[in-house]
């Protein structure tokens, strides 16, 4: 503790700086729009640099649970991938299926993964020989909660996570949901897209994968 003691005031400061970014106002690298975002929360990208909106969400292609802030003139606030534009392709390495109508909505979904929950568009494969959505979110480590037209999907690592918790701690469902909750909005849980109820789609979908390992 002693090594450290003499080095708190440096380490806070540096803590505290995260709240702010020297680049702030500055163009992006692409020198096409002024860097306001940066990827932050429990997963972000190495580097912490600022982007504009057409390239973070260009860096997030394959990236798609960081969660991202905005720059408002005073302090950095959240501001989702989903907000910004971003839509996930799924059957063609993130780009759009060229079979896919421009008439065709996307599917609002909510995906859970180890730093909560997110709701965001998604676009199936629409080619002739396209498997089935379920198989196609799986192909994408995303455990569907349901196989007939799924609207909530689970990353495998969120429920690697949950499997290797309650082995090693007992920890029950109900509290994993609770802290997936509380990384996701701390100040307004009630907004969470995703309710624990003994029906729910993260019960069923989380438990029949369960099973399967």
């Amino acid at each position: 503790m002693a090594t450290f003691s003499s080095e708190f005031p440096a380490l806070q400061e540096s803590i505290l700086l995260k709240s702010y970014h020297s680049d702030v106002g500055n163009l992006c690298h692409c020198r096409r729009g002024p860097a306001l975002f940066r990827c932050a929360g429990q997963e972000y990208c190495f580097g912490a640099k600022l982007f504009c909106q057409a390239c973070i969400i260009l860096r997030h292609k394959w990236l798609p649970f960081h969660r991202t802030e905005q720059w408002n003139g005073k302090n950095f606030v959240d501001c989702s991938l989903e907000k910004m534009g971003f839509t996930l392709y799924l059957g063609h390495n993130g780009e759009k299926c060229p079979n896919l109508s421009d008439t065709t909505s996307s599917r609002q979904m909510v995906i859970v993964h180890t730093n909560g929950f997110h709701e965001m568009p998604i676009h199936f494969c629409h080619c002739l020989m396209a498997i089935s959505e379920p198989l196609q979110l799986c192909d994408e480590q995303l455990f569907p909660a349901t196989m007939i037209r799924p609207q909530t999907a689970f990353t495998f690592s969120v429920l690697d996570n949950c499997h290797i918790h309650m082995l090693s701690s007992k920890q029950s469902m109900y509290d994993f949901h609770a802290a997936l909750v509380k990384m996701t909005s701390p100040a307004f849980p009630q907004d969470i897209p995703v309710c624990l109820k003994p029906e729910s789609s993260w019960v069923l979908g989380a438990n029949t994968y369960l099973e399967q390992i």
